[in-house]
């Protein structure tokens, strides 16, 4: 069996006009030199054909002859082309990338910038710092550190799942499922302007891009359109639709100036979506009013809201934009959705044209179209004045000739060819580099851990600032939580992670209750409120069940605040959850009294002063620094010679006024450099202990949907800010 492609014909046809062209040949070497020239010219990629010169024969055979070598010229046409293509797509790839990167680190510089300006303008001047999730660097994923609250390991793959285009963390994906595309590769949708203001108010078509490249993922390709009006465009819509189709407040929910859109997204079949991505191309930002959707193709069908300005949840409220923006909703059996959006920005431009086109092109339209179109939907400011002429184009024929008889009549009725004029239109662009629609299904646990920050300073207090955002289930209940743990060690232990709340929240909602043995589910704070406690995103009735029992914690005070709840009949194939209302404090970590203990050891080597890994804590006490110099010129086992401390504990930046030239060695300690009055001999060993407080730290998030159901429901934390008081 043969199989053909493009090559073997090509070769088959070259071969066959090699042929013709050297069947005059007087010798075979003439003949093959003939053929050698035109392989040579082909594998170059040159045109073999050229125009011909002199008398022209027109027979069978020289047609054919042409015909192959254009034949020949179009397939090494098309693979330029194509090569071409495939470069100038590896290119975009690459240089998307490149600004990606880029973007990402002006975006960096320009955190630490607002933390700067954030600790310039506090009057304690705390340091400060943010974490936006620009990148991936940030995160640690050493395995010795992906351990639960009560030191037992996560999966691996339970690591939180980063959202790179939007820059935010949540629970990871166990499945992905693209509504538009089987298999990521095969459309199984198409996309329609459902309804488009200014379409059809021109004559010309606007310059655009194919709207199914919205369907795709990439952004080499894209949906790219503007609409161009006489002045700004002032809406107001008609109510020309059956009143079961409205929503809200209305269909275009009291949109009154802008380019207004909306795209009809129409499956090949029902399918299960619970996230809408769009990602805009426009040269300024688009508010994305309302998504809507349908569960059939009958018109009558009306439509269900998704997102709208009114909504009670702030994720599914309307979006003003021109980054990437997601909506994540509970599951919805669709057929087609309807994205309705407005470009409310516009560039004034003046355009350079000349009548003659004008008219001309004006013929081809009127001949095309003798039927204008009619637009019910809204009436617009301004109409167009081609479309408000009371008289005919006879009247105004015989107005020019009586006024100008002596003149050119076509230059006055049609317009001179030279005559280029100026005309000024607003234009509103807007587009999408793709839409996705996405069944997601996420875990019930994940994690993240970050880098080690690093301060230089002795920490006193840590407070937390976070952007997070919390969907209600499908009951209409809270069920998700982001657990916090900071710890100040390169490797932490079980109790080295301490929990903290971030500031502005009085109310824990949904915290999982883990039972660590004989029924107790410890909490990780202590409460003087309980508000209830949650079974499968359920609140249970505390009243009628007895099997919640709350402990307290009365070791300081007879008072004593709830600690642990302990839970009898516990059902393992459920999820335990509590709300709560936290101790004051909470939401402060004070590591004042977390005081480590470091010893360095250097040479002399003839320097005066020695820059410590941390800043010692001095307090009045003597024991927070001691040095101790031993001279090892004479043995094995050195002399140890006499230092003294002279540090001024009030204002350490004035000690050296203290030292005493009675030729002793004497040191004072400023910030995280030890000083000494004199030079350290080279055979000196310098051993420096001294006590600090922690000067960095890590975070772990422990991400949580505290219910077996709602596998699309996941919270999502957007940034960390860091508020720390150093000493």
């Amino acid at each position: 069996m043969t199989f053909l492609n493009l090559d073997t014909i090509k070769n088959s046809i070259i071969d066959n006009v090699v042929d013709t062209l050297s069947s005059n040949a007087r010798t075979e070497n003439e003949k093959e030199a003939l053929k050698q020239a035109l392989t040579s010219k082909i594998k170059a990629n040159t045109l073999i054909s050229n125009a011909p010169s002199g008398d022209i024969t027109i027979d069978a055979d020289s047609i054919n002859n042409v015909m192959n070598k254009l034949y020949i010229d179009l397939l090494t046409t098309y693979g330029v082309l194509n090569n071409i293509g495939e470069d100038l797509s590896k290119y975009n790839v690459s240089y998307s990338s490149y600004i990606n990167y880029v973007n990402s680190r002006i975006n960096e510089i320009s955190d630490a910038l607002e933390a700067c300006r954030h600790s310039l303008t506090s009057i304690y001047m705390p340091a400060y710092h943010i974490e936006r999730f620009r990148t991936a660097d940030s995160f640690d994923t050493t395995r010795s550190l992906q351990k639960t609250r009560y030191d037992g390991y996560f999966p691996s793959y339970c690591y939180c799942n980063y959202e790179n285009k939007e820059h935010r963390l949540t629970l990871p994906l166990l499945r992905q499922d693209n509504s538009l595309r089987y298999d990521d590769k095969v459309e199984t949708a198409y996309i329609t302007p459902f309804f488009q203001l200014g379409r059809g108010f021109t004559n010309l078509k606007n310059d655009e891009t194919n709207i199914e490249n919205c369907l795709d993922d990439s952004e080499t390709d894209f949906w790219n359109t503007s609409i161009l009006s006489d002045s700004k465009l002032e809406v107001s819509f008609i109510d020309k639709k059956p009143s079961v189709l409205f929503a809200g407040d209305g269909y275009y929910y009291d949109i009154d100036n802008g380019a207004v859109c909306e795209l009809e997204i129409n499956f090949e079949s029902v399918n299960t979506v619970n996230e809408l991505v769009l990602n805009p191309c426009c040269n300024y930002p688009i508010r994305i009013v309302a998504v809507r959707y349908k569960q059939t193709d009958d018109e009558d069908e009306p439509l269900t809201e998704l997102v709208w300005p009114e909504n009670e949840q702030k994720m599914l409220q309307d979006k003003f934009t021109k980054s990437q923006v997601s909506f994540k909703f509970p599951d919805i059996l669709c057929k087609k959705i309807y994205i309705l959006f407005v470009q409310e920005h516009y560039l004034r431009k003046t355009y350079l044209y000349n009548p003659q086109d004008v008219y001309k092109n004006s013929l081809w339209f009127d001949s095309k179209n003798s039927v204008k179109p009619k637009v019910l939907e809204a009436e617009f400011q301004p109409t167009y004045g081609d479309r408000e002429l009371n008289s005919t184009i006879w009247d105004n024929v015989n107005d020019r000739i009586v006024k100008n008889e002596n003149k050119d009549l076509a230059a006055i009725i049609i317009g001179d060819e030279k005559d280029n004029r100026k005309v000024i239109k607003y234009d509103y662009n807007y587009g999408f580099y793709y839409i996705s629609c996405y069944n997601n299904h996420y875990d019930r646990a994940g994690f993240y851990v970050s880098k080690m920050i690093n301060l230089g300073n002795n920490i006193r207090t840590i407070k937390l600032y976070t952007d997070e955002i919390h969907q209600r289930d499908s009951l209409n209940h809270y069920i998700t939580d982001i657990e916090y743990y900071i710890a100040g060690s390169e490797n932490p232990t079980m109790e080295d992670w301490l929990p903290i709340l971030p500031q502005g929240v009085t109310e824990i909602k949904s915290e999982l209750l883990e039972i660590t043995g004989g029924n107790y589910a410890y909490l990780r704070f202590q409460t003087d409120e309980i508000l209830n406690v949650m079974k499968n995103g359920v609140p249970i009735n505390l009243k009628k069940d007895n099997t919640i029992v709350f402990e307290k914690d009365c070791s300081k005070d007879s008072a004593g605040h709830y600690y642990a709840i302990r839970i009898n009949n516990y059902d393992f194939d459920a999820v335990y959850s509590v709300n709560y209302k936290p101790i004051d404090g909470s939401n402060i970590l004070d590591l004042s009294q977390k005081l480590a203990t470091s010893i360095e050891s250097f040479d002399g080597n003839n320097k005066t002063f020695f820059k410590l890994n941390d800043e010692p804590y001095i307090d009045d006490t003597d024991n927070y620094c001691s040095v101790k110099l031993t001279d090892l010129s004479k043995n094995t086992t050195g002399t140890e010679i006499e230092v003294k401390n002279i540090t001024e504990a009030a204002n350490q930046s004035i000690s050296y006024k203290n030292f005493i030239g009675d030729g002793t060695y004497q040191y004072y300690v400023y910030k995280n450099i030890i000083y000494f009055n004199k030079p350290i001999p080279k055979n000196y060993i310098v051993d420096i202990s001294y006590r600090h407080l922690i000067s960095k730290f890590r975070t772990k998030a422990i991400f949580r949907r505290n219910s077996s159901k709602d596998g699309w429901l996941t919270p999502i934390l957007n940034e960390i800010k860091y508020d720390i008081e150093t000493y």
